[in-house]
C-alpha cells in the first residue's frame, strides 16, 4: 500500500479442472485505488507448471516486483515480474534455482530477493534488481549442510539490507535463528546466529517457527521471533 491508499493484493491460485496429484496454480494480482476500488484480477502466470510462494514488494510511488516459486520440470525456481512506474508488466523471468523466496523493494525501485537453494536447501541466496540493469549475479551464503528454510529480506533506501532464515541445527537442537547484512559499499557480511539453539527432546519444544523483521527507509532494523524458554514459549526481539 502506498501513502494514497492505493494496493495490490498477490495469491496462487489452483486450477479447478486440474485434478491431478500436483495441480496446477497460477499467480493473480489485483490493484486497489481509493477513487475506483478493486480493479479486474490480473494473471501474472501462465499457469503451465506449479506455483508457490508468491510475494510482492512496492516502492509507493507506482513500480512493483513479484516473485514466486514455479515448478520447470522437477525442479523449484524463483520466478519474477516486474511492474515499471509507467504501468506496464515486464515479461516473466526465470531469476534462478530456489524456493522458501521473499522480495523487498525501496524508494528508488531497487529489489532483493533473497530464497533457499542448493541440495535440499543448504544454502541462502540473495539476488538484486535495478531498474535500469535487471537483476544481478546470484550471491550465496553458503555454511554447511543444515537445510535453511523461510528466507525474509528487507532493505532501506541507501544501500544497506538484512536477510533472516532459520537454520536446522541437527538432532534434537532443532531450528535457530540466523541473520546476515548487506553493505553496498561491502557486500555482505559472515552470518551470525541470533537465537540460542535450544535442546529438547519434545520436537515442538525446539522451534523457532514464528518470526519477522522490519526495516526503516533509514537502516534501523529489529527482528522480533518466537522460541521456547523452559516449559513455554517467549517473544524475543533484536535491534539493528
Amino acid at each position: 500500500m502506498n501513502q494514497c491508499g492505493s494496493a495490490l493484493a498477490i495469491w496462487d491460485q489452483r486450477d479447478v479442472n486440474d485434478t491431478s496429484s500436483f495441480p496446477l496454480h497460477s499467480v493473480w494480482l489485483d490493484r486497489f485505488v481509493t477513487d475506483g476500488g478493486w480493479a479486474s484480477p490480473f494473471r501474472l502466470s501462465n499457469g503451465s507448471v506449479s506455483w508457490d510462494s508468491a510475494r510482492v514488494a512496492t516502492n509507493g510511488l507506482g513500480a512493483a516486483m513479484v516473485t514466486w516459486t514455479g515448478r520447470i520440470y522437477y525442479d523449484n525456481y524463483v520466478l519474477g515480474r516486474h511492474l515499471g512506474t509507467d504501468g506496464q508488466w515486464k515479461e516473466v523471468q526465470n531469476v534462478g534455482y530456489g524456493w522458501d523466496s521473499d522480495i523487498t523493494m525501496n524508494a528508488a525501485g531497487e529489489a532483493l530477493l533473497g530464497f533457499s537453494t542448493g541440495y535440499w536447501g543448504t544454502d541462502v541466496g540473495a539476488r538484486m534488481y535495478s531498474p535500469t540493469g535487471g537483476w544481478n549475479g546470484s550471491w550465496y551464503m553458503p555454511q554447511d549442510y543444515y537445510r535453511k528454510e523461510e528466507v525474509r529480506v528487507v532493505m532501506d533506501n541507501h544501500g544497506h539490507a538484512l536477510a533472516l532464515w532459520k537454520r536446522y541445527e541437527g538432532g534434537w537442537t532443532g531450528y535457530s535463528l540466523w541473520a546476515n547484512d548487506y553493505d553496498s559499499a561491502s557486500g555482505w557480511r559472515t552470518p551470525r546466529r541470533l537465537s540460542t539453539p535450544v535442546k529438547n527432546y519434545d520436537y515442538y519444544a525446539h522451534l523457532v517457527d514464528i518470526y519477522d523483521v522490519a526495516m526503516s527507509p533509514n537502516g534501523d532494523a529489529v527482528v522480533v521471533w518466537r522460541q521456547p524458554e523452559g516449559t513455554t514459549f517467549s517473544v524475543f526481539a533484536a535491534h539493528y
